[in-house]
């Protein structure tokens, strides 16, 4: 059975936001203690390392006054190795949370740009630390196919 019918379909487009109204709904969300996820490269990729971070979850964070957790999951991405139990053979695949990144850890940058420059580099860094680490954990879990 599909799990994805028109009904369904046309109900999520209806509660779908523009661009330009995603950082109200999150600054919203998380003053109402609803956490939100957001990537760095401001959607899913199939790259294996971070290279370039936009602005908007470090501005949100920011304006809301909220840390960044990084999160790296580890074993699906294209560049990962295809690692697998030695039993079931299973894929393994680790998911990775970082240090949390605050906004008031920056203070010392003059302006708002800049912490949110600094906060994003941050997070690339972090995320990308956890998946190299990640890799090493993975093979050395299972076998490489």
């Amino acid at each position: 059975a599909n799990k994805n019918t028109p009904e369904k379909i046309q109900y999520l487009k209806s509660i779908s936001y523009q661009p330009s109204e995603l950082t109200e709904v999150a600054i919203r969300a998380l003053s109402r203690g609803v956490p939100v996820l957001m990537f760095p490269e401001g959607s899913r990729v199939g790259s294996s390392v971070v290279e370039e971070s936009k602005l908007g979850a470090a501005r949100i964070a920011r304006i809301s006054d909220c840390p960044i957790v990084p999160v790296a999951i580890v074993g699906c991405s294209k560049g990962d190795p295809d690692v697998r139990t030695p039993i079931l053979r299973r894929k393994i695949i680790l998911g990775l949370v970082g240090k949390p990144i605050s906004p008031s850890s920056y203070t010392q940058l003059d302006s708002d740009i800049e912490v949110e420059l600094a906060m994003m580099e941050d997070w690339r860094l972090n995320i990308n630390e956890l998946r190299d680490y990640g890799r090493t954990q993975i093979i050395r879990l299972g076998r490489v196919s």
